[in-house]
């Protein structure tokens, strides 16, 4: 086994991550200064500085006694531990929030599925790194995206659909790498937009004409000999079926015509291209991707009214901001807090009212205070300028761990590096996004700024792991198994 160089710390990713941390520490215990603990672990503050110094330590001890070899050999028993406990958890944990994402250890409460996202980006770094040779096969692409998906369904059992959004980070790797190609990335970003359309508006004829369009100019782009032939079933036939079901009603009802004349010409046409086409798994992939976007317009309303209230009011009010304009005190609902978070980021102006002085937090009118919303507490009371240093070492975090990982060697260790970005940038993009009112309102922790011991330790051993795999650029960790 190939011995490592002296272990060395990269001394930027060390100086904004405990600038980040102390920051975090400052801004949550600003947010609690009005409150009046029993006793110190009474306090979210000392809780979370309790937290903070265990992971300081765990990571120290990965950083300095975990090997490579030994991560890569035990990631799929890490993995599995993490999901069983994730599936437990939804069984036998207790709710917080509506979602059953908890368990109770010590007096301490643990949140797995903090965990499992940690665990999934070295399985996902593994297998992809296992099965590099084939990168770019719908085989390989499956395989690699088959721990993602189902560590997402685990989350989505607790009823946790923001930490379980969480994991479409895991895109980023995956196409810095090439394991999706552009027809792929296109129609997973498209998948979103008609989720929201269908949202506001139903579905309609207009929308499956435009969805037909869109299947159809893609088929058109891979392969030129077969232009012909495609467009005569894929446009032809459909135009036939449609006016057909005008005339007689007899064949399908008409909200699904198009879609229907749309899969039985894509069927003929891939038998036709069969054994003819060395891209049939490139037509195949983007039929079932095609016949997707009719799946996400039928299923989209489905899975709306299966969604908990709180969850469809947070919805509702992102694509219907003025339906809530007038809600009142004693609603308390999502309008009235993100309202009040708008009014306390708006209130700290340029420099802010000063720390420890924001009174909108003080006053408890911002829910989640310390929690989803605690941005609204640095920009009360910092203003402009400490949401701009809060960007910059984000931002520069960011930085930090991209450089990291396009210096590895290892093919493992740079796709785990980019997916620990991705992790970092989603719960960044989201919870500012959602206190902003730029997205809707999601639910999940501001990295080491949120109260919450099991995502600060998450975080924590996530950098600890890349930094440790820096000790070992030039090792391609994944060939010697």
């Amino acid at each position: 086994m190939p011995k490592k160089q002296d272990t060395k710390i990269n001394l930027g990713l060390v100086v904004v991550y405990l600038s980040i941390v102390i920051f975090g520490l400052l801004a949550l215990y600003s947010a609690n200064s009005a409150e009046t603990p029993h006793g110190i672990l009474e306090s979210r503050f000392y809780r979370q500085l309790i937290w903070v110094i265990i992971s300081i330590i765990l990571g120290a001890l990965i950083i300095f006694l975990l090997k490579p070899f030994d991560l890569f050999t035990y990631t799929p028993a890490f993995y599995a531990l993490m999901l069983a406990l994730t599936f437990g958890v939804a069984i036998f944990g207790f709710a917080v929030h509506g979602s059953k994402s908890w368990l109770r250890l010590a007096g301490f409460s643990l949140q797995p599925s903090e965990f499992l996202k940690f665990a999934t980006a070295l399985f996902f770094a593994r297998i992809f790194s296992m099965n590099k040779d084939t990168v770019g096969s719908p085989r390989t692409t499956l395989l690699v995206f088959a721990p993602v998906l189902v560590a997402m369904g685990a989350v989505v059992l607790q009823g946790d659909m923001g930490t379980a959004l969480v994991f479409l980070s895991f895109l980023i790797p995956a196409y810095r790498f090439r394991l999706i190609n552009s027809y792929l990335t296109f129609y997973i970003l498209l998948y979103g937009v008609i989720f929201f359309v269908t949202l506001r508006y139903p579905s309609s004829l207009i929308l499956q004409l435009i969805l037909g369009v869109i299947y159809v100019i893609t088929m058109l782009t891979v392969e030129r000999k077969y232009q012909k032939q495609i467009f005569l079933l894929l446009v032809i036939i459909p135009v036939i079926m449609y006016f057909a079901n005008i005339i007689t009603g007899i064949i399908v009802p008409i909200y699904l015509a198009i879609p229907v004349s749309l899969i039985i010409g894509s069927l003929v046409f891939l038998m036709f291209v069969f054994t003819r086409s060395n891209k049939i798994l490139t037509y195949l992939m983007i039929f079932a991707l095609g016949v997707g976007l009719y799946g996400v317009d039928i299923i989209s309303p489905m899975l709306y009214s299966s969604l908990k209230p709180h969850q469809k009011e947070r919805i509702e009010y992102f694509i219907h901001p003025k339906k809530l304009d007038n809600i009142t005190s004693a609603e308390k609902g999502v309008g009235y807090n993100i309202v009040q978070a708008q009014l306390s980021i708006s209130a700290g102006g340029l420099t802010g009212r000063g720390y420890l002085k924001g009174t909108h937090n003080k006053l408890k009118y911002v829910p989640a205070k310390d929690t989803d919303y605690i941005f609204c507490t640095v920009a009360e009371e910092l203003g402009f300028m400490g949401n701009l240093i809060l960007f910059s070492l984000f931002t520069a975090l960011l930085i930090i761990i991209i450089s990291i990982s396009e210096q590895q060697q290892s093919l493992f260790s740079r796709v785990y590096g980019y997916s620990v970005a991705g992790i970092l940038f989603f719960h960044y993009a989201i919870n500012i996004g959602s206190t902003l009112s730029l997205l809707p309102v999601i639910g999940i922790p501001l990295p080491f700024f949120s109260y919450g011991g099991s995502a600060t330790m998450s975080f924590t051993l996530m950098l600890a792991t890349l930094s440790m795999l820096d000790n070992y650029r030039n090792i391609k960790i994944e060939d010697i198994f």
